[in-house]
């Protein structure tokens, strides 16, 4: 049976040009052109608010996309054209009543699979940050004969209507460890993926499964849909593939960024200064992250060695400038007057920072370190007169005397 499946999808894929007869090996190449993908049929209407799966609106259609985090979502490379990959803010993305444009778009070379980078986060659960719905890790043989649910943004029907809703079914999947990059998908209680949208996930929430770390809600994405195989004269397609999540697992995180990420280009920082007196300090770091910086969301400079500290005045902290728009790849230089703390005597004071977005996590490069000298009002700091002479200086009562400190 098994078998069968898999020889009916592989014709299915020929008949239907389910991949390019020469696929580039370059991300920016053109994508498989999919003539059949995938939706849920007499599935289960949910609201998209919240759900993790946007409705992705192309060139010529609508596809399924899936969210890992709030930048970063998984679809069927062949839900994208030329057109969409050249002109990314004709593409949108809408998940409840929240809509997205495209930033970026990362092509996998060989598979029916891209990611898609978004302008701004999507919103969840009233965060913008803390959404995370991991890949599994697992092989496709590894959830045979599982149930999984299976979300898609398709036709409803098979006569093909309803497309735009999101729905999902519990459905049953068979996996083969002679054939690592299928899970196929079987009609399960007259619910079944159909002609529709491609992009769409099944999730699993394994219990104690290390291969899928956050088991409760979201889950974990096992697989991302594809295509469908038909049978003249079945109301249903006897089965349809996803490409499993273990299969992609590696490429996707290879080629993900963190959502903040920040890396060190150059301060110039004085070596010495004088206590109580102002100073300028310039610090530049590159935004290498997924996430935009600006003010609005807080994204900050902060004091280290130690953390948070307001050896240098302004509370710790040096923001962004009130309109500014720090995108990933780009630059920021914090030039800023520091001030030195008053000290009586001259001493050696560290001076560091770091990026982080407040309240929520410091990120990236530590600026290196400098020991600033401090020249106090005095000069140095005079020497210990019972260090210079200790016969000087009279010894501790418990010491000499240990019985009266009983």
């Amino acid at each position: 049976m098994h078998r069968v499946h898999l020889s009916l999808l592989l014709l299915s894929c020929l008949v239907m040009a389910c991949g390019e007869e020469n696929p580039s090996e370059s991300q920016e190449s053109q994508p498989a052109l999919g003539q059949r993908s995938d939706a849920v049929v007499n599935g289960t209407d949910m609201n998209s608010a919240d759900s993790g799966f946007a409705l992705l609106q192309t060139s010529h259609g609508k596809c399924t996309a899936t969210l890992h985090t709030n930048h970063w979502l998984i679809t069927a490379k062949h839900c994208l054209t030329n057109y969409d990959l050249t002109y990314p803010h004709t593409v949108s993305l809408k998940m409840g009543s929240e809509t997205r444009r495209p930033r970026r778009f990362i092509l996998h070379p060989t598979e029916d699979l891209a990611i898609i980078l978004l302008t701004e986060p999507f919103t969840l659960f009233s965060s913008d940050h803390s959404f995370l719905r991991p890949v599994y890790s697992g092989t496709a043989v590894s959830l045979d004969d599982y149930v999984l649910q299976v979300f898609g943004y398709g036709y409803n029907t098979p006569d093909g209507t309803g497309a735009g809703t999101l729905r999902y079914a519990e459905l049953k999947v068979d996996g083969y460890a002679d054939a690592p990059h299928y899970l196929l998908v079987r009609p399960t209680s007259g619910k079944q993926l159909a002609e529709g949208d491609s992009g769409g996930a099944s999730i699993w929430r394994g219990v104690f499964d290390w291969q899928c770390p956050l088991q409760s809600l979201p889950g974990c994405i096992a697989g991302i849909s594809i295509e469908c195989s038909y049978v003249a004269g079945q109301t249903l397609p006897p089965s349809c593939t996803q490409l499993p999540g273990g299969y992609f697992h590696d490429w996707f995180y290879s080629n993900i960024q963190p959502t903040n990420a920040a890396t060190f280009v150059s301060q110039s920082v004085p070596t010495e200064v004088q206590a109580g007196q102002p100073f300028t300090v310039s610090i530049t770091l590159r935004n290498s992250g997924a996430a935009a910086w600006t003010s609005d969301r807080e994204y900050r400079l902060g004091s280290q060695s130690p953390q948070d500290n307001n050896s240098w005045g302004a509370g710790g902290r040096v923001g962004l400038d009130l309109y500014d728009l720090i995108a990933p790849g780009g630059t920021k230089t914090f030039q800023f007057t520091a001030v030195a703390p008053n000290l009586d005597y001259t001493s050696t004071i560290a001076f560091q920072w770091r990026m982080l977005r407040e309240n929520v996590e410091w990120f990236g490069d530590y600026t290196p370190q400098v020991f600033i000298t401090v020249r106090g009002e005095y000069g140095d700091t005079p020497p210990d007169p019972c260090d210079m002479d200790p016969t000087q200086c009279e010894p501790p009562i418990c010491d000499t005397r240990p019985w009266l400190c009983d």
